[in-house]
C-alpha cells in the first residue's frame, strides 16, 4: 500500500524554475512594503509659559496617498542618560488617519500633548523628589526625546512601529 502512495506522488513531475521562485519572493517584499503604514512625526512644539516649559506638542502624520493608517498608538519618553521617563498624553491610541489628498488640504495630521509622566515614572521622581515641570525645564543638550508609533495600513491590515529621536539642543528638539 505505501509504494503504491509513493509510486502515485512521483509520477508528478517537480518542475523548479529559479526565475519564478525568485519573481514570487520579490513581489512578496514589495507588496509588504508598498502596502504598509507610512508614519512620520513633524516638528516637536514647546509650550512655554512665560519662560517655563508646561508640555510638548507631537504631530504625528500619515504621509500615504492612497490609503489611511489605522489602530494608531503612540508613546514618547524623555531619555537622561541611561534613564527613560515615560511621557503620558493626552491620547495613547488614535483609531485612524486619513490618506494625504492632493486636491484638498484635508487633515492628515494629529497633534499629541504630553500632560504629565505615566503613573510608574512618576512613583519614582516623588521618591527622588523630582517633578514634571522640573525634569522637562532642565533638560542638557545631550538629552532625548524618543517617540514610538504603531500603526497599521488600512487595507492589508499589515502593521509597522516607527521610532523617532529628538535631541534636545538650545532649547529645541532636533530630529536625530
Amino acid at each position: 500500500m505505501e509504494n503504491k502512495l509513493i509510486l502515485f506522488l512521483f509520477r508528478f513531475p517537480l518542475e523548479f524554475n529559479l526565475v519564478e521562485w525568485l519573481a514570487s519572493i520579490i513581489s512578496t517584499f514589495a507588496i509588504i512594503y508598498l502596502f504598509r503604514a507610512k508614519i512620520n512625526v513633524g516638528k516637536i512644539k514647546i509650550i512655554k509659559n512665560q519662560s517655563e516649559i508646561l508640555k510638548f506638542k507631537i504631530p504625528v502624520y500619515n504621509n500615504s496617498y492612497l490609503f489611511s493608517s489605522t489602530n494608531i498608538i503612540i508613546e514618547a519618553s524623555i531619555l537622561i542618560g541611561d534613564e527613560t521617563f515615560h511621557l503620558q498624553l493626552d491620547r495613547n491610541n488614535f483609531i485612524m488617519l486619513p490618506k494625504k489628498s492632493f486636491k484638498t488640504k484635508a487633515q492628515n495630521k494629529r497633534i499629541f500633548q504630553t500632560i504629565n509622566f505615566e503613573n510608574s515614572t512618576l512613583d519614582l521622581l516623588m521618591r527622588n523628589g523630582h517633578t514634571y515641570l522640573g525634569i522637562i525645564n532642565n533638560l542638557n543638550n545631550d538629552d532625548k526625546l524618543r517617540v514610538r508609533i504603531h500603526a497599521n495600513h488600512s487595507f492589508t491590515n499589515f502593521g509597522k512601529a516607527f521610532e523617532f529621536i529628538y535631541k534636545w539642543e538650545n532649547n529645541n528638539f532636533i530630529k536625530e
